[in-house]
């Protein structure tokens, strides 16, 4: 266990805030851990009355490339986590889910990040219109339950949080 003695933020973002937190470690000495804060979020995984999956498409700027990914996005503060998922899944696809089911939580980069991803299933969809940030260039895809396997199979999804939260999800039903 670590001890924190100190907490220093040296910035703070729009969508993040950075801190060194100085700590005690378990043999006396003291080190420095330097922390992301970055808000919760959800990640939806939406299936289709016909079997088909809801993904988009979007260019990260850190990667300088663009990922197919499950409809996701951070929690507001003081929003409820099942709306945050509701929201973000209308915001980013235009689809609004009749059920939504919560699966379960992670910690995507503990070693770095407070952030906690709750993981969501949503079906009974209805397709309306999208609610895009100002700053988002989302694609919306649809794909079947073999491509989304084709996909895991031959590592070719690279978001951490839509792998594990089709895994997840995998493991929980025994299938896509």
């Amino acid at each position: 266990m670590e001890q924190t003695i100190r907490s220093n933020k040296i910035y703070q973002g729009r969508s993040l805030n950075l801190r060194v937190d100085t700590v005690e470690l378990p043999n006396k000495k003291y080190a420095n851990r330097e922390i992301v804060e970055h808000p919760n979020a959800v990640s939806i995984i939406a299936k289709t009355d016909d079997g088909n999956y809801v993904f988009v498409r979007q260019y990260r700027k850190a990667i300088e490339s663009d990922l197919l990914e499950l409809p996701a996005g951070k929690i507001e503060r003081n929003e409820d986590i099942d709306m945050a998922a509701h929201r973000e899944l209308k915001e980013e696809t235009g689809y609004v889910a009749n059920q939504m089911d919560y699966l379960g939580s992670m910690y995507p980069s503990p070693w770095l990040s407070d952030q906690i991803i709750y993981v969501y299933f949503a079906s009974e969809l209805t397709l309306k219109e999208r609610d895009l940030d100002e700053d988002e260039y989302i694609d919306v895809e649809v794909l079947s339950k073999e491509e989304v396997e084709k996909y895991l199979v031959n590592n070719e999804l690279f978001d951490g949080k839509t792998m594990t939260s089709l895994l997840y999800y995998k493991n929980l039903k025994g299938e896509l």
